[in-house]
């Protein structure tokens, strides 16, 4: 019987602290916020003007629609830090060949995504023969 329980033991407080450490860590994971795949920036319509941005933005979701005839480009960036971001976009639009559309609101338009958020932004090409588009991304104030 001393054999046995000589076994039990160890083998008792080996499964015990399993189970504690099962529990720290299921608890911890269930705490944790569950984020998507994000991509990079950096693409072909989708560009940074600086490191910050990369570094604490990311690109959740972007499309396009046609609205009226008219171009109609989207993106939800979500913020990866645990605090406010201060961004501004500038939208350019093309025609077929590749040619910039002049608009006469020719700006970067300031956003604000609170921590950990998700922000969409889309922009209604001024004109049509709009037929792709590219949003230019940096930091506030840079």
């Amino acid at each position: 019987m001393k054999a046995v329980l000589s076994r039990l033991i160890p083998f008792s407080l080996a499964v015990l602290t399993l189970l504690i450490v099962f529990a720290m860590t299921s608890g911890c994971l269930s705490k944790a916020k569950y984020v998507k795949k994000e991509t990079q920036l950096d693409t072909e319509t989708v560009v940074m003007k600086d490191m910050a941005v990369a570094t604490n933005v990311a690109l959740y979701k972007e499309w396009s629609e046609t609205v009226n005839g008219l171009l109609k480009a989207h993106i939800i960036l979500r913020n990866k830090r645990n605090a406010t971001v201060q961004l501004e976009i500038k939208t350019i639009f093309r025609d077929d060949q590749g040619v910039p559309i002049e608009t006469t609101s020719d700006t970067w338009f300031p956003i604000m995504i609170e921590s950990n958020e998700d922000y969409h932004y889309s922009r209604l090409c001024p004109e049509p023969g709009g037929v792709s588009y590219q949003f230019l991304i940096k930091t506030a104030g840079q």
